[in-house]
């Protein structure tokens, strides 16, 4: 069995960075938030030419479509409370433990 794990994490329920916390916040309050300058934030600026801009924005077009960009980083389970964080930690375990 083959896997590839890219950029993510499993939530457990703990505090995050406050980078990530940065981005909820800003995802929670912006009306409109840039797609392509998010991940230009996260690779580099210069690792993104314009094309790869062009391309990260295009299915989202204007606000309309991001109703997912703005809601994906209020879903990550932050508190032990939180949907998903109990069900996260014991495969954060195995990730951990087990697979090699």
């Amino acid at each position: 069995t083959n896997a590839i794990v890219m950029n993510t994490g499993l939530p457990p329920g703990r505090p995050p960075s406050k980078g990530f916390m940065q981005w909820r916040q800003f995802a929670e309050k912006a009306t409109d938030i840039p797609v392509s300058g998010g991940i230009a934030l996260d690779v580099g600026p210069t690792a993104m030419t314009l094309w790869d801009a062009m391309a990260y924005d295009a299915p989202f077009p204007d606000a309309r479509f991001k109703a997912g960009v703005h809601q994906f980083p209020l879903l990550v389970a932050i508190t032990p409370e939180m949907d998903g964080a109990a069900l996260t930690r014991p495969a954060a375990k195995w990730w951990r433990e087990s697979f090699t």
